[in-house]
C-alpha cells in the first residue's frame, strides 16, 4: 500500500482506537450497524428518509450528513478497497441515521453505482473510511432537506463513529444490475485504440495495474476542479475468484427497489439559446437522426440539435463511464442495438483533454465536459450557459429554488415526469428547508408506468444472505413512503394504502434480460413475486406487475443484464412498447 493511502486508511482505525480508550465499553456496545451501503447518488435522499422512519420506530431518531468535499483529500468519508495498494480511495457523500434508544445504525456512502457494486463485491469487501471525529464538520442545519420532521443534523456520537468507521459494506445501491456494472467495468478497462469504441474504452492505467487486477484512470470533474469528486474502474468478479485477491467471491442477492427516468436537463438562462421556448425536447430515433448521438459524441454541438438556432454553441455535460446514470443513458439513447455508438467517441486516449474532459466538438462551436456525480452535473448545467446534461430524476437533486437556470426536456416527444410536456419547469414541492413531495398513489411518472417513456432503469439493492433481512426492511420502507414523502421512483412492489383507492399498484414494466458480454450465460427476467394482502380499509389482494428479484425456491432468480433491454409492459404482455427493442449482445 502506498504511504498516502496507508496513512489515510489507517486514520479511522487510529481514531477509533483512541475512542476505545476514552469511551466506556458499554457505550460503544449499544451501537450496531443494520445497513452500511454505498452506491447510487439517485437513491441517496429517499433511502435517508426511509432509514429515518425505521429509526423513529425504534425511538429517538437522529441523523448526520456530510459532503466529502468539506474535508481535505481523501474527503470526510471514503471507500477503501484494500485489495491493491494502487486502488484510489473513493470520496463519498455520507448520511448516517441512528436510534439513540436502540443504537441501531443505517449509513449510506454516495458514490457511482458501478463503484458501489465493485466495492461490495470486492474480496475482501471495501470498508468505510472517515476523517477524524474532531474534524468532521457539523452544519447548523443539514446537507439533506428530506427529514420528515425538518430536524437539523446531530453530531455523530463517538460510539456510532466507532461502529461504522472501518466497517465493511453490507450492501450496495445501484441503478444497474451487477452484470451491467461488471460489463461497464470491463469495457472501461479493455485496452483499445486511442479513440474509444462502443465496446472498448481503453482507460486502463497499465502503470498501476497488475495481472488480472486492472485499475483504470480515475475520472475527474471539469465542473468541480478543486477537491472535486473522482470515480475509478477496478476489476471485480460476480462469481468464482476475485481478480485482485484471488479469493472466492460470496453469492449476491439483488432486491428490486423501483424505477426512475433518465431526464435531459438544459440551462435556460439564454433566451436565444437553450432557454428558447422552441427548445422542448431531444429526438432519439433508431431509424432516423439521433440528436443525442450527435451532441454527446461531440459530432455537432449547436442548438439546432434540440430545435434552437444553429448559430448557438451548446455544451453537453457527460457523466463518467462508471456511473449507472451514464450506462443507462448510453444503452437507451446512444449505444442502441444495431446502431452502436458511445459517448466516449472522439475522446483521444488518456491524455490531453481526457481528464478532466473538456473537448471541443467537431462542429457547432461547443465543447463536451464531464461531471462526476448527479450533483456535479446539475451544478454544471445550472452554471454553464447553453449546456445540456442528463440525470436520474429526484426531487432532492433538482430543487428549482437551488437551480433556477435549469429546465428539463422531453424525449421523442414524451414527457418523463408528467402526462404531457408544458415548459420544462422543474416541479416544486416543499420549501427551501424541507422537501415534501406528496403524490396520490399510482400517479407518479405516468409515461414510465405505461411504458411509453424509453429511458429508465430499475433501482436495486445488492447484498448477500447475511445482509438480506436488514436490506429488505430498508427497501420495503423506501417503497412504502416514496409516494407520500419523496416521490423519486415508481416502487417495484405494490403498496397497501388506507383504502383501495389509495393503493399503490407498483411497477408494471420491466426490461428483458440478456447475456451481457458473456458475463451471464443464462439470462432470466426473474420470478413474479407473490401477491400481497391488504387489511386496512377492507381485505384485498394486490398483484405484482413486474418480474424480478429472487425466487424463494432459488430456481428462478433474476439474472443477466437488463439496461437497454426491450421494455415489457405486463398489462398487455407486449415486449414491443416504444423504446430500445431487441436484446443487446
Amino acid at each position: 500500500m502506498n504511504l498516502s493511502k496507508k496513512l489515510a486508511a489507517a486514520l479511522p482505525c487510529l481514531v477509533a482506537a483512541s475512542l476505545a480508550v476514552t469511551i466506556p465499553t458499554h457505550a460503544q456496545s449499544t451501537f450496531q450497524v443494520k445497513v452500511l451501503t454505498a452506491g447510487s447518488s439517485a437513491q441517496f435522499g429517499v433511502f435517508a428518509e426511509a432509514a429515518y422512519k425505521l429509526a423513529e420506530a425504534d425511538g429517538n431518531a437522529k441523523h448526520y450528513t456530510v459532503k466529502s468535499g468539506q474535508c481535505p483529500s481523501p474527503g470526510c468519508a471514503f471507500l477503501d478497497d484494500a485489495r491493491n495498494s494502487n486502488i484510489p480511495l473513493e470520496p463519498a457523500n455520507l448520511w448516517v441515521v441512528w436510534s439513540a434508544t436502540t443504537g441501531n445504525i443505517w449509513a449510506y456512502a454516495s458514490v457511482d453505482s458501478v463503484v458501489g457494486v465493485r466495492s461490495f463485491m470486492a474480496v475482501p469487501r471495501a470498508t468505510l473510511g472517515l476523517a477524524s471525529a474532531a474534524s468532521l464538520p457539523l452544519s447548523a442545519t443539514t446537507n439533506l432537506a428530506v427529514w420528515d420532521d425538518s430536524s437539523n443534523d446531530t453530531a455523530l456520537p463517538a460510539g456510532a463513529y466507532a461502529a461504522i468507521s472501518g466497517a465493511k459494506l453490507t450492501a450496495a445501491n445501484t441503478d444497474v444490475r451487477p452484470e451491467d456494472a461488471l460489463y461497464a467495468t470491463t469495457r472501461d478497462l479493455t485496452a483499445g485504440p486511442p479513440n474509444p469504441t462502443p465496446t472498448s474504452f481503453g482507460y486502463l492505467n497499465s502503470a498501476i495495474s497488475s495481472g488480472t487486477c486492472k485499475i483504470g484512470f480515475s475520472y475527474q470533474s471539469a465542473i468541480t476542479t478543486t477537491n472535486g469528486p473522482i470515480a475509478t474502474a477496478v476489476s471485480f468478479s460476480l462469481s468464482g475468484n476475485d481478480p485482485c485477491s484471488h479469493k472466492a467471491t460470496t453469492p449476491f442477492i439483488t432486491i428490486p427497489v423501483g424505477a426512475a427516468p433518465i431526464v435531459f436537463i438544459a440551462n435556460k438562462s439564454n433566451a436565444s439559446g437553450l432557454g428558447s421556448s422552441a427548445v422542448t425536447g431531444v429526438n432519439v430515433k433508431r431509424f432516423g437522426i439521433n440528436h443525442a448521438v450527435l451532441m454527446f459524441t461531440g459530432r455537432n454541438c449547436d442548438a439546432s440539435q434540440v430545435g434552437g438556432s444553429s448559430s448557438t454553441p451548446i455544451f453537453p455535460i457527460l457523466r463518467e463511464p462508471t456511473s449507472g446514470t451514464y450506462n443507462t443513458f448510453d444503452f437507451t439513447n446512444i449505444n442502441l442495438s444495431g446502431f452502436p455508438h458511445t459517448q466516449e467517441q472522439g475522446v483521444t486516449g488518456t491524455s490531453g483533454s481526457f481528464n478532466p474532459l473538456n473537448s471541443a466538438c467537431s462542429a457547432g462551436g461547443g465543447s463536451r465536459l464531464r461531471g462526476v456525480g448527479t450533483g456535479d452535473v446539475v451544478k454544471g448545467v445550472n452554471n454553464t450557459q447553453d449546456s445540456i446534461g442528463y440525470v436520474f430524476f429526484s426531487y432532492e437533486a433538482l430543487p428549482p429554488s437551488s437551480f433556477p437556470n435549469v429546465k428539463y426536456l422531453a424525449l421523442d416527444g414524451v414527457d418523463p415526469l408528467h402526462t404531457s410536456y408544458f415548459d420544462g419547469s422543474l416541479p416544486t414541492c416543499g420549501t427551501s428547508t424541507k422537501i415534501n413531495c406528496f403524490h396520490d398513489r399510482g400517479t407518479t411518472f405516468p409515461n414510465l408506468r405505461n411504458g411509453t417513456y424509453r429511458s429508465w432503469s430499475i433501482y436495486r439493492v445488492v447484498t448477500d444472505a447475511a445482509g438480506t433481512a436488514n436490506a429488505t426492511d430498508l427497501v420495503n420502507k423506501a417503497q412504502a413512503i416514496v409516494d407520500t414523502t419523496l416521490a423519486d421512483f415508481v416502487p417495484f412492489a405494490p403498496v397497501c394504502g388506507s383504502s383501495a383507492s389509495q393503493d399503490e399498484p407498483g411497477l408494471k414494466v420491466y426490461r428483458q434480460h440478456f447475456n451481457r458480454g458473456g458475463i451471464t450465460p443464462s439470462p432470466n427476467d426473474g420470478p413474479l413475486p407473490a401477491s400481497i394482502t391488504c387489511t386496512t380499509g377492507g381485505i384485498r389482494t394486490l398483484a405484482f406487475g413486474a418480474l424480478g428479484g429472487q425466487d424463494p425456491t432459488n430456481t428462478n432468480n433474476e439474472a443477466g443484464g437488463d439496461v437497454g433491454g426491450a421494455i415489457v409492459y405486463t398489462p398487455t404482455g407486449s415486449p414491443t412498447v416504444p423504446g430500445p427493442t431487441g436484446t443487446l449482445q
